[in-house]
């Protein structure tokens, strides 16, 4: 729907409003909103030079810094007009920075920039002008093109709040912060190097070897996301692992080999609390253990031989996560947290998110984030960056990188739990993103793990001084999913 045009067909219950008039002129334009599509002059070059000229020698002349009030406006006010954006912004961004500030010229920012599809910067400009001068709400333009802007930046809750200002009886009665917001399914397997013989050759003469290994893995997982009120949101997911693994042990007079499998399931619940600008999410993970595993369970007191049995392991674990921050311009900045007792070690995490939309929009982003993560008595930094960009109307691509001592550790805010058998050094995987409609969407991910796997040794009964062998490997997984949004 556009949400633009709707108010030549459909009947407002608010007084139509012109465009913002000049503060130093003597009467309004006459043009009103049809002027904000119009076609560019043949001055529009001569202006833009003009414009430069005007703002180096004001700069330039004025020991302060300081560009003057009355030029602002009007400039400003004949950009507006015109349909010349980029010089209005020019311009405007100036002024602000000379702490020349006020309710038209954000006014025309907001509508300079949603013009120019910056829709986060639009947004901004568009609150501020609320701010200074409430009465803006009364304006169809200014609430039109802001209703725009929250839609096309996710700002669902902003949306609701904005609605029943909007001239349009249909907009009003939308929901946009529903109960059930969005349903999404995935699965996956994996395949892997295969170091077995690689190993069984290595120390090939030893008393005692022991190693335990990844084969394979099938991934599901389940997330429904909505809201309990309007700034109140929640996420709900269930994740469950099915890893093959192989166990083989050498011992004096014995050779034994298992292949065993490990259950792990991961209950995720957060919640979303917005303020204006500020967030903050809380949220809690319960990791699940399950497994039959060969293991040495003691040692003979008269032949000193290890003694071996299947032991049932089945635990459940606790991470929880605290995430918060705020959100300005095109930018997002926050800090993360979070505790975990996995495997029995207790674990912390501390670090800062960083995340930033280069054009104004959500059409591309980066985010980085750097985490210190303290285990054992030993500290490691880890480095995630994840850049994202829309290629075609129906095309979303991501591209994700983590570094860093990854055992044990969790990342976005505790949904994803890294407690592997194996030692994990780094992840890169390549999201696809396809939209069917508003409603449906697919993804597909290709991940590379570089994991990190030991052999534990000993020469003879005489020398029992246990050697460590390390062992890079790597695993591929293979993702599907699906959207549904309502």
């Amino acid at each position: 729907m556009d949400f633009i045009t709707t108010n030549n067909t459909k009947k407002s219950q608010r007084t139509q409003k012109s465009s913002p008039f000049c503060a130093t002129c003597d009467t309004p334009t006459s043009g009103g909103f049809v002027k904000l599509l119009g076609n560019k002059s043949h001055h529009q070059i001569m202006k833009k030079l003009l414009l430069l000229l005007f703002i180096f020698f004001v700069i330039e002349g004025n020991a302060q810094n300081k560009l003057s009030f009355n030029n602002v406006d009007k400039n400003t006010y004949d950009y507006y007009n015109s349909g010349d954006w980029q010089s209005l912004i020019l311009i405007g961004e100036e002024a602000i920075k000379n702490n020349i500030d006020y309710y038209y010229l954000n006014y025309r920012m907001g509508v300079a920039n949603y013009m120019m599809k910056n829709y986060l910067l639009s947004l901004h400009y568009f609150e501020k002008a609320i701010y200074q001068n409430n009465t803006g709400l009364d304006d169809t333009i200014l609430v039109r093109l802001l209703m725009q802007d929250y839609i096309f930046t996710n700002n669902y809750t902003k949306a609701e709040y904005l609605k029943e200002y909007h001239p349009d009886s249909e907009i009003r009665t939308m929901v946009f912060t529903k109960k059930l917001s969005q349903i999404y399914l995935e699965g996956g397997i994996s395949i892997t190097d295969n170091i077995t013989q690689k190993v069984f050759e290595e120390r090939k003469f030893y008393t005692f070897k022991q190693i335990d290994q990844f084969r394979t893995m099938k991934y599901v997982n389940a997330d429904i996301q909505g809201y309990i009120k309007q700034n109140l949101s929640y996420q709900f997911a269930f994740s469950g692992l099915q890893i093959d693994r192989y166990k083989f042990f050498k011992d004096f007079q014995d050779t034994l080999e298992q292949n065993y499998t490990i259950n792990q399931s991961y209950i995720y619940g957060g919640i979303n609390y917005s303020l204006g600008n500020f967030y903050i999410n809380p949220a809690i993970n319960l990791p699940g253990y399950l497994s039959n595993e060969l293991s040495i369970i003691g040692q003979d007191s008269i032949t000193l031989r290890n003694i071996y049995d299947t032991v049932k392991v089945n635990k459940r674990n606790l991470v929880g996560g605290l995430r918060f921050g705020m959100k300005y311009k095109r930018m997002q900045v926050g800090i993360i947290a979070s505790y975990s007792n996995l495997k029995n070690n207790s674990q912390y995490q501390l670090g800062a998110e960083f995340i930033y939309f280069p054009n104004g929009n959500l059409n591309a982003y980066m985010s980085t984030n750097l985490v210190g993560k303290w285990e054992n008595g030993a500290s490691y930094l880890i480095l995630r960056q994840k850049f994202g960009m829309q290629f075609t109307p129906y095309m979303w691509g991501e591209m994700r990188l983590m570094l860093g001592d990854l055992k044990n550790f969790n990342a976005d805010n505790g949904y994803y739990v890294y407690n592997t058998y194996d030692d994990l050094e780094s992840i890169i995987d390549i999201n696809l993103i396809f939209i069917v409609n508003k409603h449906i969407e697919f993804n597909f991910v290709f991940q590379h793990l570089l994991k990190e796997n030991y052999l534990y040794s000993y020469p003879n009964a005489f020398n029992t001084k246990l050697e460590t062998t390390n062992y890079y490997f790597q695993q591929i997984n293979l993702i599907g999913g699906i959207k549904w949004k309502f």
